[in-house]
């Protein structure tokens, strides 16, 4: 009984010391809890102190920065106060400058009205010169009317003459290719050289224009000989009025100014007597020569290229007769053209 009742005292006993380490164990964790709040707060002012530091680290920068600024505004203010003074001087010369040009402005302006005033006085000097005009061109006009009258007549005329003129050139044309036929038929087999002309006539556009002659002198050895010296000859009849040209170049003989073309062609020509000048003004002959050629040789042949023959279109009341002659050492009296150029 005793050994129950001392357990009894102890398991009281032991229940007692348990209430007690549960009440501190809970006093422990109301102070636990209440440490570790004074913990945050504490934290919490860490932060805010941390916070001010780098607030008034951060303002100590920007007031260096804002001095900084203020001293570099200043410089730019008296930069732009110097050049506020500077455009200010060239402002006053600019005005100076003004005022000056306002003067000649106005004498330039009074002296464009006194002109405007002259100008008036001139224009109505004209509306009068006009008017008398008017009148004498009223007077004139029948007078006009006969003049274009006679104008489109005489265009008429030129027009029938020209077609009289091109139908009498077609039929030469087809006249001399007969005479051509026909002459190469009659040939003679003695005759070394074969001459002919090729040629075209370009008719005027206007009746001051003269008739153009475009032509070529063709010559062919037709023996198995060689021919020495040839020498052609183009006698114009009538020649007064006749310009001829081509390539022919200067001898030592003859002035630079007496040639007609200084050509680079294959074959060149040259007057054959020192008075060619005196043979054309009175026969209208034109001799010449090849300038280095001295033979055509067998079934060579040769040609004098791209003469011009100009004549007016109303000078001549006869017909125009171009004749060609060739001549060599081997037939001196000389060789007829097979054709003739000619403009009836």
């Amino acid at each position: 009984m005793n050994k129950i009742k001392r357990n009894k005292q102890d398991y009281l006993q032991l229940q007692q010391q348990l209430i007690h380490y549960k009440s501190e164990i809970s006093k422990y964790k109301n102070e636990l809890a209440s440490m570790q709040n004074k913990l945050l707060q504490e934290q919490e002012k860490t932060e805010y102190y941390k916070a001010v530091i780098r607030t008034s680290e951060q303002y100590r920068i920007a007031k260096e920065q804002f001095e900084h600024e203020i001293l570099s505004v200043q410089s730019q203010l008296k930069e732009a106060e110097k050049h506020v003074e500077k455009i200010s001087n060239q402002l006053s010369i600019v005005e100076e400058e003004r005022n000056d040009l306002l003067k000649l402005l106005k004498v330039a302006v009074t002296g464009l009205l006194k002109e405007k005033q002259a100008a008036d006085k001139k224009i109505q000097d004209l509306l009068f010169e006009i008017k008398e005009k008017e009148r004498l061109i009223t007077e004139s006009k029948k007078e006009q009317l006969r003049i274009d009258l006679l104008t489109a007549e005489r265009n008429e005329l030129l027009d029938v003459s020209q077609f009289l003129f091109q139908s009498l050139y077609e039929k030469n044309v087809q006249r001399q290719e007969n005479e051509s036929v026909q002459n190469e038929k009659n040939a003679s087999i003695n005759d070394p050289i074969r001459a002919q002309f090729s040629y075209s006539i370009v008719l005027p556009r206007e009746s001051d224009d003269p008739v153009t002659i475009l032509g070529n002198a063709l010559m062919e050895n037709i023996t198995e000989q060689p021919l020495h010296y040839p020498v052609l000859c183009i006698h114009i009849h009538p020649h007064q009025h006749v310009q001829f040209s081509g390539k022919i170049i200067t001898t030592k003989n003859q002035n630079e100014n007496d040639f007609n073309y200084n050509t680079h062609s294959s074959l060149e020509w040259e007057y054959l007597h020192p008075e060619w000048r005196k043979q054309i003004q009175e026969k209208g002959e034109y001799w010449l020569k090849p300038s280095e050629k001295l033979s055509i040789e067998p079934n060579e042949k040769i040609s004098f290229e791209g003469f011009h023959i100009t004549f007016p279109f109303d000078v001549f009341d006869e017909v125009l007769v171009i004749e060609g002659f060739v001549y060599c050492q081997e037939k001196k009296e000389g060789i007829p053209f097979e054709n003739k150029i000619i403009i009836n």
